[in-house]
């Protein structure tokens, strides 16, 4: 098995856009608590942090989140408001990929099936109203690598 990560445009860069997407994937989600500080702040809150994202759209940052382990199964939980993942699916990770060009990028990995991450890219265009994403496998010496929502459109086109 191997990971398969949906990467989407999202058509903004809102703080709300990520939770909704949290929400979504991973309800039960580990929020970031830790006290974070990057670029000069001090963030209270998770929600804080996003928001500040939000408000300094010349800002490149990414941050990632993973569902919790379930209790004495060794899995972690899959969000139930999702129906796309059997809920013995291995795990999911979210990621907000804010751009210094002012645009957001969603992303979410999944243990590949060959079609379960097909079906997590329709949904997640859907879900964010995009007609622009693209999957990625997993070559841990080898990201995909993008800075601008222009970089990320050519590489979707080139697919």
């Amino acid at each position: 098995m191997y990971d398969a990560i949906c990467y989407v445009l999202a058509n903004d860069r809102l703080a709300d856009t990520v939770l909704q997407v949290l929400e979504r994937y991973l309800s039960y989600h580990n929020p970031i608590t830790e006290d974070y500080e990057d670029f000069g702040v001090d963030y209270t809150s998770e929600y804080d942090m996003l928001r500040y994202f939000q408000e300094h759209p010349d800002l490149a940052v990414t941050r990632y989140w993973n569902g919790p382990q379930a209790i004495g199964g060794g899995h972690p939980h899959i969000s139930p408001n999702h129906a796309l993942l059997d809920s013995s699916a291995p795990k999911i990770m979210a990621g907000a990929h804010f751009l210094a060009d002012g645009h957001l990028v969603i992303s979410l990995t999944i243990e590949s099936n060959d079609e379960a991450e097909d079906l997590m890219l329709v949904e997640l265009k859907q879900f964010l109203q995009s007609s622009t994403g693209l999957i990625s496998y997993v070559d841990y010496s080898n990201f995909l690598s993008f800075d601008s929502a222009a970089e990320f459109k050519a590489i979707c086109d080139s697919l």
